[in-house]
């Protein structure tokens, strides 16, 4: 059993959009800890009693424990973590196998997931196995500032999954429908969701 942490303190970052992608890909629970927004809750809501499971957590205490008793009936746990670096955040690092830091390539995001990116640091000094990060979406190949950042991202405390997801309308469209992409017409799309499924559950081995 893998728990996947989604964690990005600043919004708009596709978090919420990547973490339900995630649960449909590895057939996981998916836990939304987002509290007041519940995006994922919503999307849920919409697929109208269809797999994956998707509950809420609005407290430490109660994480823990959907964790402990989801882990029992599934290989994987999403998490979509609050887009705030509060008290939730850090329980779920303490509960995480593996925490994936989605982020856009422009110069105030990459600035943004510092404060993040800090405080994986402070979780990794008491969960040595804690594994971590960085998830580059939203992201243009042919444009020369997001390679350039990419290249800089290097330097980062922690390194970037080879996968990235790239700037489409078809993960909007399919979320608004309660659908993931490897449900919806995309097949660009489809391919990249397949290929960070792949590298998310090897990277969780």
């Amino acid at each position: 059993m893998s728990v996947i942490a989604l964690a990005q303190g600043k919004g708009g970052a596709g978090k919420s959009t990547v973490a339900v992608n995630l649960a449909v890909g590895l057939d996981a629970a998916l836990v939304d800890a987002d509290s007041p927004q519940f995006t994922s809750a919503s999307w849920a809501a919409i697929r109208n009693k269809v797999p994956p499971l998707v509950v809420t957590a609005d407290s430490t205490r109660g994480l823990v424990e959907l964790v402990r008793e989801l882990a029992k009936q599934h290989a994987y746990v999403v998490i979509d973590a609050p887009a705030r670096l509060l008290e939730m955040s850090r329980a779920i690092l303490m509960v995480a196998d593996v925490v994936l830091v989605p982020t856009a390539l422009t110069m105030p995001d990459m600035w943004a997931v510092q404060d993040t990116l800090a405080v994986i640091k402070e979780a990794k000094r008491e969960r040595r196995g804690l594994k971590a990060a960085l998830l580059f979406n939203r992201f243009r190949p042919h444009v020369k500032s997001n390679m350039e950042l990419r290249a800089a991202a290097g330097g980062l405390s922690i390194a970037p999954l080879k996968t990235t997801l790239g700037q489409r309308v078809a993960y909007a469209d399919a979320f608004a429908e309660g659908r993931g992409v490897l449900e919806w017409h995309d097949a660009q799309a489809k391919k990249e969701m397949r290929a960070l499924v792949a590298e998310v559950k090897k990277f969780a081995k």
